[in-house]
């Protein structure tokens, strides 16, 4: 998934914060939904579909009105029966609210208590804003010529069902479904359930009928109509010992049948293995995976038919080594939510993090047991871990447990801190009880909630029940409280460790109030002795040092929720600890990350973060040098208002990563790891943007070697920073030439790379031709915003970015979606300067006030950004040029 850094400054008010009592836009009770009989004829010519809905019905209190979701539907009538009385309703009759989503009638006697069958009869449209039922279009090569094809599939969440049925739209209101599918003859269609029947039409077309689904919320029903080519496989379930049939699906074209190779390796051995974790089999007699040319999301969960962008799910040995890695936990992460989203299910999208934050998890623990040499869990901690801190650190932040109103509120809270911060403190929490303790409460929770819904309370009950331990008590203010603490440590005259702990900002320290919130923090101390446990509890602790140990790292691999910051001594024996390769990489990934953390906010000077970061020019780990790129890339960021100041920081990174440059080189070795692979892609693009000639010049005769078609003299890792380098270093003709790469692609991340690296052009010019290329019919939608965001990131094109941004915003509204338009918003704030914040509020003020909804919280975010980096600019910049010129 897309993600974006924010940032925070006080003072902005575009948002107020959270509301300790918040009333939900959902249905009415009165009728309740048990089974839907759905029959939908798909036209992928016309791009619409006429749909049937029949219901059967509990009616819980007497009424004579139904209401229901829907959107985008027209209504050509609607039939309730009860006890054989049949009401008839007009077209005229049926009232949709295109505000509320909503479609309600009037019965001319009301209904009673007990069961009832409501029909719909509708027409809806496959429209492209990639939610809903939808078409994607994608091309193919037939008789050597480029054919334009459409395929139509669904996004369901949050609440877009209501896009190809009336229903009632809220995860609580769980139902059975039957689906038919009518479609054209030549095409295949699935859903979340395996084919019964088949027959022909008297229009010629296939109707499709498909087994009874389980219980489930209507996010969760799925469909995808087109010409699709698969791979197939076939396991035993774990405790039954029942066929599982998984298909791994691409449209025609794609080589499924090597691209999907990974995706299916994953699916085979992560449904057994999650099987044996939860205490109960895969459902469903077929697990279907199928990667989709437009989506907005990085994958979706639906059960049975998991839909994945095509960089999420298809790669091959030649891919990077961060696509194959990010692909694996994709698939990993969705096939998680099979059990935790999907037989169990939040009970509102309050409760998204219990979905959103276990997979996460999972995905990271079982693709770390799959494959221990990628260390995905120090990836974490340099990556997600990270964000979601410095997310957190954010006054518009928001808690983990977060109430929504409103379904157009409902994708701003997919974001780090639902993901990243909910899958660390689930981390927190099984270090503290230990991973017995923890599955077994998994097996409990899946037993007691099994196709119910459920609450972040009954999760820790079933932890507390199988450890013993006082889970509610300890884990309740990281869930319902914004933010996370800094622990100050220093060395006491007696020799102890003496540890305090405050609220962590990122622009100003707590105030008075704020700094009364004491968390309690299960926590791990390293040393050179041995770990040492503690559960801190008070605003000031002291914890004694083993006897004879050395040094002292707080937060042992990370596992807690929190910033350190070492005074004197301990941070003097650590750095040195770090330096000989005592300290762990992801202990050594984790102090950079701090440290960078500390210096954004001012509890650091950026001068003492470069000269900490010089403790690991030795340094050979990828985890760790990316941690080190992202904290001098901040202070990079910082100076981007002096020309001077970035140039002294170009010859900085040169010098700082010269070392392992050139111990790496740029030809891959024999006996190369993955992760070495990584590195040095990662080194040698950093040098090459940094200007450094000598990866320069390599980066530019390399990248003409690969436009002339021998790919091989570039590795896939390497290919992002040197296509950067040359276009940011070039002129039009390099700009040109990754524009050409970009329309002659054909895998979906080589295209996205292309896109990143146009955005890095210094060219003002072409800058523009940038932003005009983005949204052009030559880019994907779904790609638009890697290309906007790296215009926007560009000091040359920042203001460029925000200006189109602002003065397109209802065009680009209506062409992204509120999914993509929510977090490419947050662009609008790579600013270092306060009259741009001022600007972007007074303008956000102008909005549609429905569509504010969908992007308040991000645009409070990008605000705080802007303000965050005046406040590094004025504090400082002129001590890290004055420091670098000597």
């Amino acid at each position: 998934k897309l993600q974006f850094l924010y940032f925070i400054e006080t003072g902005s008010n575009i948002m107020a914060a959270e509301t300790t009592s918040i009333k939900r836009h959902v249905l009415p009770t009165n009728v309740l939904p048990k089974h839907y009989n759905l029959k939908l004829d798909v036209n992928l010519e016309k791009f619409t579909f006429l749909g049937e809905c029949r219901v059967d019905a509990e009616v819980n209190t007497a009424t004579d009105e139904i209401t229901v979701n829907a959107a985008e539907l027209t209504f050509f009538g609607a039939v309730v029966v009860q006890e054989g009385v049949e009401h008839k309703i007009s077209a005229e009759d049926i009232k949709l609210s295109d505000e509320d989503e909503r479609v309600s009638f009037k019965l001319p006697a009301a209904l009673k208590q007990g069961p009832v069958t409501i029909t719909y009869n509708y027409e809806g449209i496959l429209n492209d804003q990639m939610k809903g039922f939808y078409r994607s279009k994608y091309t193919v090569e037939e008789d050597g010529k480029k054919v334009e094809k459409y395929m139509a599939t669904t996004q369901f969440e949050a609440a877009d069902a209501r896009r190809a049925l009336p229903c009632w739209d809220e995860p609580l209101h769980k139902a059975t479904f039957d689906v038919v599918l009518v479609i054209p003859e030549s095409l295949m269609a699935l859903s979340n359930m395996q084919e019964t029947s088949e027959e022909k039409t008297d229009t010629g077309k296939r109707m499709v009928t498909y087994a009874t689904t389980p219980k489930m919320s209507t996010y969760l029903l799925a469909f995808a109509v087109g010409e699709f080519d698969y791979i197939e496989s076939t396991i035993k379930t774990v405790h039954h010992s029942k066929n599982n049939r998984i298909r791994v699906y691409a449209t025609k074209g794609t080589d499924v049948s090597v691209k999907g190779k990974l995706a299916m390796e994953v699916a085979e051995k992560c449904l057994p293995m999650y099987e044996k974790f939860f205490g109960v089999d895969y459902p469903l007699p077929k697990c279907d995976l199928i990667a989709i040319p437009d989506f907005a999301s990085g994958a979706m969960e639906n059960w049975g038919l998991i839909t994945y962008r095509e960089t999420c799910m298809l790669c091959d040995e030649s891919s990077s080594t961060r696509s194959r890695v990010f692909v694996a936990l994709v698939v990993a992460h969705e096939l998680a939510h099979q059990w935790f989203g999907n037989l169990v299910t939040m009970e509102w999208w309050k409760e998204l993090w219990l979905n959103e934050s276990f997979a996460t998890y999972m995905e990271f623990d079982f693709v770390n047991q799959l494959f221990p040499e990628w260390q995905v869990w120090t990836q974490f901690v340099a990556e997600d871990y990270n964000s979601a801190l410095t997310l957190d650190s954010l006054q518009n932040s928001h808690p983990v447990e977060v109430d929504v109103c409103h379904a157009q509120e409902i994708d701003e809270i997919f974001d780090d801190i639902s993901y990243a911060k909910g899958c660390s403190l689930m981390r927190m929490a099984i270090a503290w009880i230990g991973e017995e303790s923890f599955q077994k409460a998994m097996v409990q929770y899946m037993a007691d909630h099994a196709y119910g819904n459920a609450t972040t309370v009954d999760l820790w009950n079933s932890l507390e029940k199988q450890s013993g331990m006082p889970v509610r008590e300890v884990m309740a203010d990281w869930t319902k409280v914004q933010g996370y603490p800094v622990l100050t440590a220093e060395l006491t005259d007696s020799g102890d460790v003496e540890i305090t702990q405050n609220r962590f900002l990122s622009a100003r320290l707590p105030s008075e109030e704020e700094a009364k919130q004491v968390w309690n923090i299960p926590i791990v101390m390293g040393t050179d002795k041995g770990p040492v446990k503690h559960l801190l509890k008070e605003k000031v602790s002291t914890v004694k040092m083993p006897e004879g140990a050395k040094w002292m790292k707080l937060n042992l691999n990370q596992t807690s929720l929190c910033r350190v910051q070492y005074k004197g001594k301990l941070l003097e024996n650590l750095a040195e600890a770090c330096k000989k390769g005592e300290v762990s990489n992801v202990d050594r990934t984790g102090i950079v990350g701090d440290m960078s953390a500390l210096t954004t906010a001012g509890l650091m000077s950026a001068v003492d973060f470069l000269k900490f970061v010089k403790y690991f020019e030795d340094e050979e780990d990828v985890a760790v040098w990316s941690a080190i790129e992202s904290g001098v890339s901040e202070i990079m960021h910082m100076t981007r208002s002096s020309e001077e100041g970035m140039k002294l920081m170009h010859a900085y990174c040169i010098k700082l990563f010269n070392k392992i440059s050139t111990k790496l080189g740029w030809e891959p070795a024999a006996g190369d790891d993955d992760r070495t692979k990584q590195l040095r892609g990662t080194v040698q693009g950093m040098l090459a943007c940094c200007g450094d000639e000598t990866a320069l010049k390599t980066a530019r005769e390399r990248f003409e070697k690969v436009r002339n078609g021998d790919k091989t003299v570039l590795t896939a890792d390497m290919r992002a920073g040197v296509y950067r380098a040359v276009v940011r270093f070039g002129g039009k003709a390099e700009w040109e030439a990754v524009k050409e790469m970009h329309e002659t692609a054909e895998e979906a991340v080589e295209k996205v790379r292309c896109l990143r690296s146009m955005g890095s052009t210094k060219d003002i010019a072409l800058l523009k031709e940038s932003i005009d290329y983005a949204v052009s019919d030559k880019t994907r939608n779904q790609d638009s915003s890697s290309l906007l965001a790296a215009v926007s990131i560009n000091v040359k094109g920042t203001d460029l970015f925000r200006e189109y941004f602002t003065s397109k915003w209802d065009f680009l509204f209506k062409k992204l979606g509120t999914v993509l338009i929510s977090r490419l918003v947050g662009s609008v704030g790579d600013s270092v300067d306060r009259k741009d914040a001022d600007a972007i509020e007074a303008w956000w003020k102008t909005v549609d006030e429905i569509q504010r909804k969908t992007a308040d919280r991000n645009v409070a975010q990008a605000v705080e950004n802007i303000h965050l980096y005046a406040n590094f600019v004025e504090r400082d910049q002129e001590k890290v040029i004055a420091y670098l010129k000597q």
